[in-house]
């Protein structure tokens, strides 16, 4: 019986200079492409709760980069197709400009290290992108919480009674037990009712934000 073949790969270091690449490490180029596609992402108003919402198209390039290919021209290709298809921000020049870069890098990146090491550097890139999306994700509807309810006292005058009546919210309030206007703006967009979801779009235009909020399921 011949023995089982496993093969060996030698250790690859990420600190090494690339030198078809400006002698920058991998590490490197690795954060010069997370900086492009979070630079791209930080404009298009993503705010939701998933992963996949989050990284948009560059979670979609990313996969195609590790299953598919790492041709540039078909993963801008790619990527454009899937902006236009998902996402409402308009494509211009100021959009695809980082997206294009962090694309270019990826794909010259790839090309030169070792194909075993692939996966492991697109890895690294996704969750880089994912905390910096996500950690603005956190901070901004935090700061929309709080600006929410400023909005909502000056609007109501800081009568809770008030805006429980104006916005047909009596019995949400008995069975949640709402006491205040933080309670208010604590609201899940499913547990909102149509008069306090035109406060909620009333506040939004007056911010001239387009925010596109994910439902959530109450277990």
């Amino acid at each position: 019986m011949r023995p089982l073949l496993v093969p060996k790969y030698e250790r690859f270091d990420f600190n090494q200079p690339l030198d078809e690449l400006e002698n920058k490490s991998v590490n490197v180029l690795v954060e010069e492409v997370s900086g492009s596609f979070d630079q791209y992402l930080g404009q298009l108003n993503i705010f939701e709760s998933s992963k996949s919402a989050l990284m948009g198209p560059v979670g979609k390039v990313l996969e195609q980069a590790r299953v598919k290919g790492i041709d540039t021209e078909f993963l801008k290709g790619y990527g454009i197709s899937t902006h236009k298809n998902t996402i409402k921000t308009p494509l211009h020049t100021e959009v695809l400009k980082p997206f294009e870069e962090g694309i270019d890098t990826l794909s010259n990146l790839l090309q030169r290290v070792p194909r075993h090491v692939r996966p492991k550097v697109i890895e690294i890139i996704s969750y880089k992108v994912y905390f910096r999306r996500e950690k603005a994700n956190v901070e901004f509807w935090e700061k929309w919480r709080n600006d929410f309810k400023d909005f909502l006292e000056k609007k109501y005058q800081s009568n809770i009674s008030e805006l429980i009546k104006a916005c047909n919210l009596e019995e949400i309030s008995t069975k949640r037990e709402i006491k205040d206007f933080q309670d208010i703006v604590g609201l899940r967009k499913q547990n909102r009712t149509r008069e306090l979801q035109d406060v909620v779009d009333e506040f939004n235009k007056s911010r001239k934000e387009i925010i596109l909020e994910e439902e959530e399921v109450e277990e």
